[in-house]
């Protein structure tokens, strides 16, 4: 080359020549030949390969891809500085998985091509072992079992089932690997079940843990078992007291009235009481002689509306609990007895002439489903009326409430359980 100036005159001379000589230009380095890919564990891989020829360059780091094979999608793994590091290891894979591995070589001229692809497995894990079935309820219509988890493999899930004793189909639920229980509903009652439930794994699935559980007799179904029995063993002594299966209520031919705004039973109605204290008494003693869970029974209070709301809740929840009362005295058991008021928020007609009829207390057989709150809905109601002024003058004349053969106490007309 030479060179020359230029300036507003003109051009100068050109200089003398000088010589010079480009460098080579290099090719990209080679693709590296297949690499040896081995499954190291239950999630990782190492890849290990040969250095390609480098056309004169300098291979200054390689890029290695990884997919799930067949049919994955290729992923980046960690870049391997330097040209001389020949292997590396592929990590945060899953168990018992196939991949295909490929490298390609860097240098300052760019990527070379992929090498063909390498193939290896992760190891499989074993097998969860089975679970444990720590518990197992059943209501009359419901059935609960809970397991722990056992050792061995790595558990993804469960798969609980449950069929009737004498059936051969069995009924399937997936859990995912969080759940520790498992809740069958709409069974039938009375009426004996088998469950079983095993754990599931990239390793294969435990073996099955069984258990058996019967649902109870359901209230309809104890109140059709117990009817004729009651009548043997009433034997028409309580004419006036009925226990409609239908309806599950116990039903009275005439209302037990109360002194006006007591909870103190009219002298001409205790025979009623009696009756239904009986009544009462017998149904559960035939249930506990046969071993059957007993019957809840709920007492609801109800009253005249006179637009006095906290002191018609107080007088109609005081009767409901002063009936109560006396068939724990004759002998029933105060855990399946439930007082509750309702004041003056359900009349059954808004005649005046027929206000007695609003002024009643109605005796209903509890599901086991409402049977579970009733008592935390006393405790509810009790709490909202003890701090007012009508719940304090009631009780603070202790002719409202009690009769005079007894010592009373405010507490046994109480709801059970902390309030």
């Amino acid at each position: 080359m030479h060179v020359a100036a230029v300036d507003p005159e003109g051009t100068s001379p050109f200089s003398g020549e000088a010589e010079a000589t480009t460098e080579e230009h290099n090719a990209v380095a080679d693709a590296p030949n297949t690499p040896t890919a081995t499954g190291t564990g239950e999630t990782a891989i190492s890849a290990s390969w040969n250095k390609p020829n480098d056309n004169g360059g300098a291979i200054t780091s390689y890029k290695v891809q990884y997919k799930k094979s067949p049919g994955g999608a290729w992923v980046d793994a960690p870049d391997v500085a330097g040209g001389d590091t020949l292997r590396t290891n592929i990590t945060g894979l899953e168990p018992g998985t196939t991949y295909a591995v490929r490298v390609a070589a860097v240098d300052p001229e760019g990527q070379s091509p992929f090498s063909p692809e390498s193939i290896a497995s992760t190891a499989t894990p074993p097998p969860p072992n089975a679970p444990k079935i720590t518990s197992s309820t059943a209501t009359p219509l419901t059935l609960n079992f809970k397991w722990s988890s056992g050792d061995g493999g790595p558990t993804t899930g469960y798969k609980a089932q449950y069929k009737k004793a004498d059936e051969a189909d069995w009924h399937t639920v997936n859990f995912p690997a969080t759940s520790a229980d498992a809740t069958f509903k709409s069974l039938p009652s009375n009426t004996e079940h088998e469950f079983r439930v095993k754990a599931i794994g990239p390793g294969g699935e435990s073996d099955w843990t069984s258990g058996q559980i019967t649902t109870h007799m359901s209230t309809r179904d104890r109140l059709i078992w117990c009817d004729n029995k009651l009548k043997e063993e009433i034997d028409g002594s309580c004419p006036d007291v009925d226990v409609d299966v239908e309806k599950m209520k116990i039903l009275l031919k005439e209302e037990i009235n109360f002194e006006g705004g007591k909870a103190i039973i009219k002298e001409e109605d205790m025979s009623i009481q009696h009756q239904l204290e009986k009544t009462v008494v017998t149904l559960q003693s035939i249930l506990e002689k046969k071993g059957f869970d007993k019957f809840h029974i709920r007492f609801d209070g109800h009253v005249h509306p006179t637009g006095k709301d906290m002191k018609c809740l107080v007088i109609s929840y005081f009767r409901a609990a002063e009936l109560v009362r006396r068939c724990v005295k004759a002998g029933c058991d105060p855990e399946f007895l439930h007082a509750y008021g309702f004041g003056q928020r359900m009349p059954v007609t808004s005649e005046k002439k027929r206000s007695d009829e609003n002024r009643r207390v109605e005796i209903n057989f509890l599901t086991f489903e409402q049977a579970v709150t009733i008592d935390e809905d006393a405790r509810t109601l009790w709490s909202q009326i003890e701090t007012t002024k009508e719940f304090k003058k009631f009780i603070s004349d202790e002719g409202n409430y009690g009769d005079d053969t007894t010592d009373e106490r405010l507490e046994m007309y109480a709801p059970p359980g902390p309030r």
